[in-house]
């Protein structure tokens, strides 16, 4: 019978600490960020699939993502149009610093792009850990005298 209740006392435990690191973690970095649950790695996908029970959260984190996308084609068109001069350079031919000073351009809008990303994403990330804390389930483990108790509060 002892066993039985230790038995289900470290059930309850081990799942109560599983079911509280709900948590989603945003590092920021130099051209982005990166998500992270649990010491896992998640990408936007999986950040978006985690939040879509969180509608504020889910909304404020598809909209950084169309920042997000919104940069990478800005910077992806703007590398093209500074190499195109410098290959036409290497070759031997005659540059066209028009094309290098536009791809510069958009390069530079690349990183109000990318700041916004971050930002939203941060809130979103933020809305949906402050909606987990208040939803979470706490345990509580007590022993009165020779006997076990257990209490789940909710």
């Amino acid at each position: 019978m002892i066993r039985l209740i230790l038995s289900l006392a470290f059930i309850l435990f081990i799942s109560s600490v599983s079911y509280g690191q709900r948590e989603i973690n945003m590092v920021r970095t130099f051209g982005g960020a990166w998500f992270e649950k649990d010491s896992t790695a998640l990408s936007q996908r999986q950040v978006m699939e985690i939040m879509y029970m969180n509608s504020d959260a889910y909304r404020e984190f598809r909209t950084a993502k169309h920042y997000y996308t919104a940069a990478g084609i800005t910077g992806f068109a703007g590398g093209v149009l500074l190499c195109l001069p410098l290959i036409n350079t290497i070759g031997g031919g005659t540059p066209q610093w028009g094309l290098a000073a536009g791809g510069a351009g958009l390069l530079l809008c690349t990183i109000p792009l990318t700041l916004t990303f971050k930002n939203r994403a941060q809130h979103a990330v933020d809305v949906y850990n402050e909606q987990t804390k208040t939803s979470r389930i706490k345990t509580r483990f007590y022993f009165q005298g020779n006997r076990a108790g257990m209490v789940i509060q909710f």
